[in-house]
């Protein structure tokens, strides 16, 4: 194999970020897989992030099971070099593409996986997995898991004062208590929501408390108030 400067492969990898960030996807990514198909010598660790680059670039064209191929080519070299946060944000990736195909039973394995990864970490993005997590479990089911990380990271958001996230983790849990017919929980969940909204400029997620709340007025019964929530949302 023959050794290329590390310089002039970053140079490659650093066109193929640029052409991500201006919209030009398959170029980014045809210049990413002439990088993989030349008989050089490349960093572990560089070698892992282009494919994690490669796999973004076809997400952006919604090419996921191309994406996820990329992941677990990308696993292998970030297994290497023994980089706990990059090896977890691939498996969290790969665990959210495989959630979009359905495939809810590995997208939780590889979640878990991420996670444990991430357990003695500062890293932010354990929260985000938490949260992935979370609804994975609930979409297969299992509203006592998704509860529990849900209101781990209901904490990490009310400690660090993120009204959004917290706003978004709050209707979430509503989502699970819905789920669970515990209507009246879920009902305090979107209703605290809602006062965090007063302080946002966020109408998507405003609408869908109030739609989630109608749902909720319309399980009850109580049509009158459901049909108010619709209609404000």
């Amino acid at each position: 194999m023959e050794n290329v400067p590390e310089e002039s492969v970053k140079f490659l990898i650093s066109v193929a970020d640029y052409l991500e960030v201006k919209g030009n996807y398959r170029e980014g990514l045809d210049l990413l897989n002439k990088l993989f198909g030349m008989k050089i010598k490349i960093d572990d660790t560089l070698k892992a992030g282009a494919y994690l680059n490669a796999a973004f670039l076809s997400c952006h064209m919604d090419e996921n099971e191309i994406a996820e191929k990329y992941i677990i080519d990308g696993l292998e070299f970030f297994r290497k070099t023994g980089n706990c946060d990059k090896t977890a944000q691939a498996l969290s990736i790969n665990s959210m593409i495989l959630f979009l195909e359905c495939d809810t039973e590995n997208a939780i394995k590889y979640s878990e996986e991420s996670l444990k990864l991430l357990e003695n970490s500062s890293n932010p993005l354990s929260v985000d997995v938490k949260g992935n997590l979370a609804a994975y479990y609930s979409g297969s089911g299992n509203a006592e898991n998704s509860l529990k990380l849900l209101e781990e990271v209901t904490e990490y958001h009310r400690e660090h004062n993120n009204k959004k996230q917290l706003t978004q983790t709050l209707i979430s849990i509503g989502g699970v208590f819905y789920q669970t017919g515990e209507l009246e929980r879920a009902v305090n969940c979107y209703e605290e929501g809602l006062a965090l909204l007063e302080d946002l400029n966020d109408q998507y997620t405003l609408a869908v408390t109030l739609y989630n709340l109608g749902n909720v007025n319309f399980t009850q019964k109580k049509y009158s108030e459901s049909l108010t929530f619709y209609e404000q949302a």
